[in-house]
């Protein structure tokens, strides 16, 4: 026996310690998503406004994604001219921890053993295996969030200059930034030293169109 199992492994069968690693992983899913809007018009102007939000929880522990975005667009008609302008405005959070690699740590570890130590603590390792750490370590010391944070605008006016023959104009930004952060633990990393990372990027776009729109019905033809 002593040359089958190491240490870890006969002290949990000699409490009787059997963990399904696949069960302590996993989790309900979950999903919402609310959305709520207001609309309002007259003879001249139209007005929007609309708010969402979004939140899944994976099956995985300490995966998820939620998301809140706003919106708002108002356009307006004086005699030949019309203007107008939209907005929208979203932030969105996903956390992945290992992503799928702690799926190959739940197979890998067998089941003799427990997560917790008698104090209630995570074990760093379930069993002997030099090379395998314990899943829930995975998941709760190996963290990763990535934000992104996108704010859109477009603007426009349209002018008729005569029957037929109307002149339009539309711009607008586009702002995203977003964020990248991990952090592992030592017990994360097999006993390597602990590390800590972030990643920010910006980008900034813009666009301005102008058009004129001729129509004009010929006979049978437009």
């Amino acid at each position: 026996d002593e040359e089958i199992f190491g240490n870890l492994e006969r002290e949990a069968i000699a409490n009787e310690q059997y963990t399904d690693w696949q069960k302590e992983i996993l989790r309900t899913g979950f999903q919402q998503d609310h959305q709520l809007g207001i609309t309002a018009a007259n003879e001249n102007t139209r007005f929007a406004l609309s708010a969402n939000f979004f939140e899944q929880e994976g099956i995985t522990r300490e995966q998820g994604f939620d998301r809140y975005t706003t919106s708002i667009s108002v356009d307006h008609t004086i005699g030949r001219l019309q203007v107008g302008a939209k907005g929208s405005a979203t932030r969105s959070s996903q956390k992945t921890g290992p992503g799928n690699g702690v799926w190959g740590l739940a197979l890998a570890n067998h089941h003799l053993g427990t997560p917790y130590d008698d104090n209630g603590f995570l074990k760093p390792k379930a069993n002997d295996d030099p090379l395998l750490i314990n899943p829930l370590i995975a998941i709760y010391e190996n963290i990763t969030e990535n934000q992104r944070n996108r704010t859109f605008g477009s603007f426009f006016a349209d002018y008729q200059l005569t029957d037929g023959l109307s002149v339009r104009s539309t711009s607008g930004p586009d702002l995203i930034r977003t964020t990248q952060g991990n952090f592992q633990s030592r017990n994360a990393r097999n006993n390597s030293p602990a590390s800590a990372s972030k990643g920010e990027d910006e980008t900034f776009a813009y666009t301005w169109t102008n058009l004129a729109n001729f129509n004009r019905e010929v006979g049978a033809h437009r």
